[in-house]
């Protein structure tokens, strides 16, 4: 039997709504637990539930959908959708899977579906059926221009996000590129070494050089290499939780 993964959606418009289901229900693998009109209703389903995904709509009456989703300790994958595309660095400093516009097509809800499953199926949770103990990653593939890349978990430096590429540096100074988004790779990561340092960019930790600061609370992270990478004022507590400086 397939997986059927657990989600929520919430948009304050029925037909919204509804059209959303319909065209989920073609992939066969979700099932939707519940639905939200409003940001008050996501809030509570979201914290007194558990979801494999969340399809949201931002702009909604009541509690902010971007308040909600920080204040989550066991966060779903979330895809943010909108009219308005104002919202796209707000989704995803909030770790989107991915941000879409309505009206949503076809080929562009594929390319989502894609993304979102992709996550879903690499990360092994400890809650799995059979209980099997979870074993970290050894390596990752990535597929680019037709060719699959197997490249070493522990060989990684860090990983840039930009203009919708996504850079993987290794330590040997090899370099692979892949349209796979930075939520996508950093569920395939071992969270014990790396750590999403800003919007845009991993680092594994065990390869930063030095921590200097920089200006209005921020950081740059400099590797070994010499690579440099921006550390955002609102990610430096959760590195510090991982090195002390």
């Amino acid at each position: 039997m397939s997986t059927k993964y657990e989600i929520i959606i919430a948009d304050d418009e029925r037909l919204a709504r509804e059209r959303l289901k319909s065209m989920l229900s073609d992939y066969g693998c979700f099932y939707i637990k519940s639905e939200a009109e409003n940001g008050d209703q996501l809030f509570s389903m979201l914290k007194n539930g558990n979801y494999d995904a969340a399809f949201l709509d931002i702009d909604m009456p009541g509690r902010g959908v971007f308040e909600t989703i920080k204040s989550l300790d066991n966060k779903p994958y979330v895809v943010f959708q909108t009219a308005y595309s104002q919202y796209g660095a707000d989704a995803f400093d909030s770790d989107a899977v991915d941000y879409i516009l309505k009206p949503v097509s076809r080929e562009r809800m594929d390319r989502c579906v894609a993304k979102l499953k992709s996550a879903l199926e690499t990360v092994k949770k400890s809650s799995s059926l059979n209980g099997d103990p979870v074993l970290p990653k050894k390596s990752i593939s990535l597929k680019t221009n037709g060719l699959i890349t197997v490249v070493r978990v522990d060989e990684i430096e860090s990983v840039l996000h930009e203009n919708g590429i996504s850079e993987i540096s290794m330590i040997n100074d090899d370099k692979y590129f892949t349209d796979r988004n930075l939520t996508a790779i950093e569920f395939e990561l071992p969270a014990e070494n790396f750590v999403r340092v800003s919007r845009n960019g991993i680092v594994n930790l065990l390869f930063i050089k030095q921590i200097q600061p920089y200006f209005n609370g921020c950081y740059t992270v400099v590797m070994r290499s010499g690579k440099k990478m921006e550390l955002s004022r609102r990610r430096v507590k959760i590195l510090k939780e991982k090195i002390d400086f």
